[in-house]
């Protein structure tokens, strides 16, 4: 059995629907906006590329450890390294200026120099170690057996 309702009585129904809501919310009948933001894109992407320059300098100036900015802007050390990545990047495409600006860029340069220094000879410790616990040989340094 379906239910037949006239024309008339959903329009009433509506309309006291409406009379409610507007009387709760005010003449729009909701509390808020139907916008999807009031952040402007460009000021978003300009605000990251900022957060991550700055991330890179006070990093690479050895002011602030990745830790340490992870706890001030709550995020994880991969979600850093990145954010520090992207900040090295604008830095290269657009150096920062003036007296100090050129000494930061200086040392900065000199600590990610530094750092691959580092990672090359950690690797090269590693295969040394390697080399001397396997005896120069490809497999583990002792004796294989013989099925």
């Amino acid at each position: 059995m379906a239910w037949k309702i006239s024309k008339a009585a959903v329009t009433e129904a509506r309309q006291r629907g409406w009379e409610t809501r507007r009387a709760k919310y005010g003449q729009s009948g909701h509390d808020s906006t139907y916008s999807r933001s009031t952040v402007d894109l460009s000021t978003a992407v300009r605000d990251r590329i900022r957060l991550a320059r700055l991330a890179a300098v006070l990093h690479g100036d050895g002011m602030l450890t990745e830790a340490q900015i992870a706890r001030v802007i709550d995020v994880d050390l991969v979600r850093v390294r990145g954010i520090i990545d992207e900040g090295h990047a604008s830095l290269t495409y657009r150096p920062l200026q003036g007296g100090w600006g050129t000494n930061v860029m200086r040392r900065i340069n000199k600590s990610a120099t530094a750092d691959v220094d580092r990672r090359r000879a950690g690797r090269a410790n590693a295969a040394g170690h390697f080399e001397r616990q396997c005896g120069g040989r490809g497999g583990s340094g002792t004796a294989s057996r013989s099925d």
